[in-house]
């Protein structure tokens, strides 16, 4: 997260040996830029994690911090300026049709139900930021951002809870990988849910460190929060119940306590699932509803691995190089193997867990889902890093640059993608509709998407009566099939509008002008 700025590479200190502070490159082009850019990064490296002579560890520790704290601070006014600059697409309108536009608390969990797998802690807590300081698209992101940053500070103090030494290193990794990225400024509960099962997670193993009723208290709630956050948390916490198990089977040394104590964290795994009985039992109704008109399926094949490698990590080149490194952390012989054993399984539950949930319920697999795997996986890589240093210090400097500048370089390539535009495609209508003209959705339930950023379209929406109409603009959204323009078109034939303007494409939404 703390990667130097352009200026301080254009600044030349007055010897090589001010490089490893940060106070510039002395060479200004060619081949000594180059070699001085990898000079300062191996500095950075070893500033963050390495250790050095005792007289030395407590500067090193305190400009390490430093370092740290203001990549964060970076990090996280750049999610607000994407937050505060983007366009909202369409998931994020159709959650704050209900945080921002319910007048209820009952309103909104009304309409969280209508989503397949819809939990209501994210909308409340997105609800409560909108209300406490109005509504905005970087307030309604807020939530987002400020839950993403505090993920991957969380995932430092987990390294420290599994004594590793690489946490800030696994931060950066975290912080910068495409999906956590992405939903780090959108309006939506992910930022929310990764953080609750990282903090699960810590909880976790605060427990397993002095077991007693009031930490087995939080963990069940943790879990609690995470699941109505977002159901597929719930894969983490039964990551660590496997992972006790087989600690068990195979140390006497494991990280568990004793037995009752593993029996004590499984009900309380149980007792959090339980918890989150109530809204199943409400909601499932709906969400196999919604599934069923919306006709999402499941679809077992190949590009699934697709899906999890180049989708999941970022990139086939990132998926890539975070195993290499995730192996060779594996192959340390002094790798703890309470956390060897809690970081595979927390990597390979969400996938496993997602699968098969969506088979289940005939849902269709997203990417989204594998959030929860990324930060163990950047763990095992960041330990790798480490590794790789130890073993020779270009080999750990060339992969660490080579993941970041892979997640980077997939971020910006993200953020310059065209976005929908709702509101400039609802601006575009309201403008061609004036003064006595209708707007017509394809399909018709797409509307209130439109009219979030135009209220005044509700009442211009095309009825059965068009005798004094002279205009009909006919939106078709993104996500229109042929047979909803079909239909549409046949309905505006039989009203006597004929000829159409030349179509006009704005935000996605493309736009068909008629006139008698």
């Amino acid at each position: 997260m703390s990667v130097p700025s352009v200026a301080s590479l254009r600044r030349c200190p007055t010897s090589p040996d001010s490089v490893p502070h940060f106070s510039g490159i002395r060479s200004c082009g060619g081949i000594d830029h180059m070699v001085h850019a990898m000079s300062l990064l191996e500095h950075m490296l070893r500033n963050l994690e390495m250790p050095r002579s005792r007289n030395e560890r407590m500067p090193t520790r305190t400009w390490s911090t430093l370092v740290f704290s203001c990549g964060a601070v970076i990090y996280t006014l750049v999610l607000a300026a994407l937050a505060a600059r983007t366009s909202l697409w369409v998931d994020e309108v159709l959650q704050l049709l209900g945080t921002r536009d319910e007048l209820t608390i009952t309103g909104v969990l009304r309409w969280v139900m209508l989503n397949p797998g819809g939990v209501p802690l994210g909308y409340l807590t997105q609800r409560a930021f909108i209300q406490a300081l109005g509504y905005s698209v970087l307030t309604a992101r807020l939530p987002s951002i400020l839950f993403t940053v505090l993920a991957c500070l969380t995932v430092a103090v987990m390294c420290r809870q599994l004594g590793l030494r690489s946490g800030k290193i696994a931060a950066m990794l975290l912080a910068t990988s495409p999906l956590v990225f992405r939903y780090g400024f959108e309006a939506r509960p992910y930022g929310q849910a990764l953080f609750l099962s990282i903090g699960t997670t810590v909880i976790f193993l605060w427990l397993q460190k002095r077991p007693n009723w009031r930490r087995l208290g939080v963990y069940t709630a943790a879990i609690a929060m995470g699941l109505y956050t977002q159901p597929f948390s719930v894969f983490t916490p039964i990551a660590h119940v496997v992972s006790m198990l087989f600690s068990r089977g195979a140390s006497k040394r494991a990280v568990t306590a004793s037995v009752s104590w593993t029996i004590r964290t499984i009900s309380a795994v149980l007792l959090g699932a339980l918890l989150f009985l109530p809204w199943i039992l409400a909601a499932y109704p709906h969400w196999r509803t919604s599934i069923a008109t919306s006709k999402y399926a499941f679809c077992l094949e190949l590009s699934l691995v697709s899906v999890i490698l180049r989708e999941g990590c970022g990139s086939y080149i990132i998926a890539s190089l975070l195993m290499v490194a995730a192996v060779t952390a594996l192959r340390r012989r002094n790798m703890p193997r309470g956390a060897t054993l809690l970081l595979i399984a927390m990597t390979l539950m969400p996938v496993a867990g997602a699968l098969i949930a969506d088979a289940v319920a005939g849902y269709f697999f997203a990417a989204r889902q594998l959030l929860f795997m990324l930060p163990p996986l950047a763990i095992l890589a960041s330990e790798g890093i480490s590794e790789l240093y130890k073993m020779r210090t270009s080999w750990g400097t060339a992969m660490f640059i080579g993941i970041l500048a892979a997640s980077v370089h997939q971020d910006i390539r993200m953020v310059h993608k065209p976005r929908e535009d709702w509101r400039a495609a609802a601006a575009s209508i309201h403008r061609a509709i004036e003064p006595n003209g209708c707007v017509v959705t394809a399909p018709a339930e797409w509307a209130p998407l439109y009219e979030f950023f135009e209220p005044d379209l509700k009442v211009h929406r095309c009825g059965s009566a068009l005798g004094s109409t002279e205009t009909i603009v006919l939106a078709i959204t993104p996500y229109t099939t042929g047979e909803d323009v079909r239909r549409a078109l046949a309905s505006i034939a039989q009203a006597g509008f004929e000829n159409s303007v030349a179509e006009e494409a704005v935000g996605s939404t493309r736009l068909r002008t008629f006139h008698r």
